[in-house]
């Protein structure tokens, strides 16, 4: 009996597209970890959390992740020529409590629906904090206690 209730629940979990093994993952970028590797080997439903400044561009393509510093986390952009943060066509993306910063846009969106920003900062950066505004089919963001200078 338990077996069947237990499939059940991974059967209706995958039919509502909710992530059944969801991972916690932690990056420490002062120790020379990378946020971009953890970022590009995450499943849908992982939260990554992480502290330091992490000098590289990083890239999200993976649908429902949670991006989480530990309030003075930094993704810095190795060059002003390049974004500090890329969200590519991923969807229900969120990101909370880091600085964006040193990039040629902080944080830059494309093909995105469903993203949250909340207590992030965007400064320093050559072209805009947060590129696009207009992300696909608003009110597809929501942006509380966020900074762009």
């Amino acid at each position: 009996m338990a077996f069947r209730l237990n499939c059940a629940v991974v059967v209706c979990a995958l039919a509502l597209n909710v992530p059944v093994l969801a991972g916690k993952k932690s990056v420490d970028c002062g120790k020379g970890q990378s946020l971009n590797n953890a970022v590009q080997q995450s499943s849908p439903g992982d939260t990554i959390t992480f502290t330091g400044v992490c000098k590289e561009s990083v890239t999200v393509a993976t649908s429902g992740i949670t991006l989480t510093g530990d309030g003075n986390a930094v993704i810095q952009s190795p060059s002003p020529s390049q974004d500090s943060l890329i969200i590519d066509g991923a969807q229900r993306v969120t990101l909370t409590r880091f600085t964006v910063q040193n990039g040629a846009n902080g944080i830059h969106a494309q093909g995105v629906a469903g993203i949250i920003l909340e207590n992030i900062t965007a400064q320093n950066n050559a072209v805009t904090g947060i590129f696009p505004w207009a992300i696909r089919r608003p009110p597809s963001r929501i942006v509380r206690r966020s900074i762009t200078a």
